[in-house]
């Protein structure tokens, strides 16, 4: 009975915490540059009593890396990333990246994020426009042409592969590993204006889990339920007998 209990107790936080993941995945379905998190479980072995017992280890997440889809909006600040690349970002943390292409130009003439971030160019730097200039043209390469002059360029990063991302903002990520600046003609990455990368959210798959997250976390609560239940008989059972 103890065995139960231990047991249903770790698989119910864990799927508490998948149930906050999918539902933060669905409220940003339409966001762009979203990247969903995802939940894995493992078990791990301990003991009960002495005797082996299997345990739901803490919950681990990751963040997907599959492609969200284009949306062509015709702003001349809205960019994508091709499928590999990043934008880099100043964060207080340090160079964040993020997919979320929606910039705008603060008063001070930064190049910012809809987060408010300043965009960095390759080397981390701010990017500095004029406010009350042209709209600026962006190149595949990422270099910025504003009222015909060339005033700078996008970073634009590709991550390694085994790279740990983890959430420094709702858009913005670090790197376990630092991103390698795509420059020249042998660059794997290159930009989109006009062009949002949106969400990679997918909310049928989504709602499927969720669906089936609750129902697992419902049986878990009703196993709990019963294994209380029956504890509390057998002690009221033992208290009348002595």
């Amino acid at each position: 009975m103890m065995e139960a209990l231990a047991i249903g107790l770790t698989a119910q936080r864990a799927l508490e915490k998948a149930v906050e993941s999918i539902s933060y995945n669905l409220a940003n379905g339409s966001t762009a540059g979203f990247r969903a998190s995802q939940v894995t479980f493992e078990t791990f072995e301990g003991q009960i009593g002495g005797r082996p017992t299997s345990f739901v280890k803490n919950a681990s997440g990751y963040i997907s890396g599959q492609r969200g889809s284009l949306s062509n909006t015709g702003n001349m600040l809205d960019i994508a990333a091709s499928e590999h690349g990043w934008f880099g970002v100043q964060t207080a943390d340090g160079i964040g990246y993020t997919k979320d292409g929606r910039f705008g130009i603060n008063p001070n003439g930064l190049l910012v994020t809809s987060e408010q971030l300043p965009v960095t160019d390759s080397s981390g730097a701010a990017i500095l426009l004029d406010p009350a200039g042209d709209a600026p043209r962006i190149k595949p390469d990422g270099s910025i042409l504003q009222n015909g002059n060339l005033v700078g360029s996008l970073g634009i990063f590709v991550l390694p592969e085994d790279a740990n991302l983890q959430r420094s903002t709702p858009l913005v990520f670090r790197s376990s590993r630092p991103g390698d600046a795509q420059t020249g003609e042998n660059a794997k990455a290159t930009v989109l204006q006009g062009f949002l990368e949106m969400s990679n959210v997918n909310p049928l798959s989504e709602m499927t889990r969720l669906i089936a997250a609750q129902r697992l976390f419902e049986s878990t609560t009703a196993l709990l339920e019963s294994c209380e239940a029956t504890f509390s008989d057998a002690v009221r059972t033992l208290g009348s007998r002595s």
